[in-house]
């Protein structure tokens, strides 16, 4: 019944793709989310060549599903990476903050299909220039690193720019069966989710991230580094209250004060003092379970509502 393009694209049984994580998106999580039927995705963001390359060896021991690899742009070591991972036959390199045209060439030698996430609507015609095959929309309730737009006019217009010449992928904001049918009915393929998946047996973030997560509603998110271009939306704490504050007095020097604190909050556990990169969708959280029974449940949502509206015949009488 959800069976998409992006389905018969990577071979997979829902159309569902985790959000390539630093930290979080290790191989443990990516193949949790593949073995349920979805597309994982390890995050690059904080590993080395080797440390990747050692990720997608750890994966393939414990699934023989599909896998993607994200890579961020901004990085020094972003080609090296994509020159290593190409060459060992993931199924989709993703990429993010930036122009993917560096890293388009290890992936089209290898056919493997390049899929940048965009915040953007101007941004897709340049990303199609640049070689993408598939384009990920991320709306600014997304977690981590976002743009201004929210998703539904992103995805909206986005898809008008770019008509029938990809497939999109929707993104930010996204974590039930519901807003699933929602994004599939706006034209998009398949969702990309990321703070859905935190709370994760198999995710690997700190036990008190996870506790912090389930204890949020939709309005405990807030954004900092608007100023640097690199705006973050993340979990409010003393971190965050001192970045907002100092941002404006201290400038550029403030592009210092949050090195290592990602790794602090999420892999250390420091709620207070680390950064802890999540979307609105926290407030949909109130359980911890496997990346199975996330799937699961989505998809079990997302069937049950497409049924329904199939049997109404539409939307006559709805609510």
């Amino acid at each position: 019944m959800l069976n998409t393009r992006l389905c018969e694209i990577f071979g997979i049984k829902y159309p569902v793709i985790l959000g390539g994580m630093a930290y979080a998106g290790d191989h443990r999580l990516a193949a949790a989310v593949s073995n349920a039927g979805g597309l994982g995705v390890i995050g690059s963001g904080n590993l080395t060549v080797d440390g990747l390359v050692a990720e997608l060896e750890a994966y393939r021991k414990i699934s023989d599903r599909p896998v993607g690899i994200n890579v961020f742009m901004k990085r020094d070591d972003t080609t090296a990476k994509a020159e290593a991972i190409c060459s060992m036959g993931v199924a989709a390199l993703f990429t993010g903050i930036g122009n993917p045209m560096p890293v388009v060439p290890f992936a089209k030698k290898a056919g493997i299909p390049v899929i940048p996430t965009i915040a953007a609507v101007k941004h897709a015609s340049a990303v199609l220039a640049a070689g993408a095959d598939l384009i990920v929309a991320e709306g600014q309730e997304g977690g981590g690193h976002i743009g201004t737009i929210s998703t539904l006019p992103l995805v909206a217009q986005v898809r008008n720019a770019i008509g029938t010449k990809a497939p999109l992928i929707a993104a930010g904001g996204i974590g039930d069966g519901t807003q699933l049918v929602a994004c599939l009915a706006m034209g998009a393929v398949g969702v990309m989710m990321g703070t859905r998946f935190l709370i994760a047996d198999e995710c690997p973030i700190h036990d008190n991230v996870k506790k912090r997560l389930l204890e949020c509603g939709a309005e405990d998110t807030t954004v900092t580094g608007r100023f640097t271009g690199f705006p973050m939306r993340c979990l409010p704490n003393e971190f965050t209250s001192t970045f907002r504050k100092e941002e404006i007095t201290r400038g550029y020097e403030m592009l210092n004060f949050g090195a290592g604190k990602i790794n602090a909050g999420l892999m250390e556990g420091d709620i207070n003092n680390g950064s802890l990169p999540a979307g609105q969708v926290v407030g949909q959280i109130t359980k911890r379970q496997t990346a199975a029974d996330i799937m699961n449940e989505i998809i079990t949502e997302a069937e049950s509502l497409t049924r329904r509206i199939i049997g109404n015949k539409g939307f006559d009488g709805w609510c």
